[in-house]
């Protein structure tokens, strides 16, 4: 299961979505996201998605670093992973960060992905903290504006193009 806070933000809404639709390519399975709800304990497997109250409780030392806009930390504790972002594509890029480095994910072009069949998903994901050092990351091109959603999964960022763009044109492509 996916876990947000009872609150999430939009980009935690988004790196939800896009990390149930991935996995669930890649391996078949639905992977449901719930919202935390007062009095109701978390399952022992969980994805925590954002700063969620079992993210509190877990009291992880990379649970407190600063990451700005766009960083992102993974940080585990038992049987639950936690993907935390900055406030405003940080949660996407840890959520695709994930699936490229650890689980062989790949978009190469626009309206493509390379996506492994795992009917079975076994991650051992590397603890980290990943800011960037630098606050644009793109190719100089007419092609910033019109693939945005593609260059969200390779985690650059459009000059002039807003995160709210950005989130509503990460539409999955067909699978390869």
């Amino acid at each position: 299961m996916i876990l947000l806070r009872a609150e999430p933000t939009t980009q935690d809404r988004k790196a939800a979505d896009e990390l149930a639709h991935w996995l669930g390519q890649m391996s078949g399975a639905e992977f449901a996201i719930q919202r935390e709800q007062a009095g109701q304990p978390a399952p022992a497997r969980v994805i925590s998605i954002g700063r969620t109250d079992l993210l509190s409780q877990a009291r992880l030392p990379r649970a407190g670093a600063e990451l700005g806009k766009d960083g992102y930390a993974v940080a585990v504790k038992d049987e639950a992973l936690f993907i935390i972002g900055g406030q405003r594509r940080g949660p996407m890029n840890g959520v695709f960060a994930l699936l490229e480095e650890e689980l062989g994910c790949r978009w190469y072009a626009r309206g493509t992905a390379t996506i492994p069949h795992r009917p079975e998903l076994i991650l051992k994901p590397v603890p980290r903290v990943s800011v960037p050092r630098f606050d644009r990351r793109e190719v100089y091109g007419n092609s910033n504006h019109t693939l945005v959603g593609f260059t969200g999964r390779i985690r650059r960022n459009a000059t002039g193009v807003s995160i709210q763009t950005c989130i509503d044109r990460l539409t999955p492509p067909q699978r390869r």
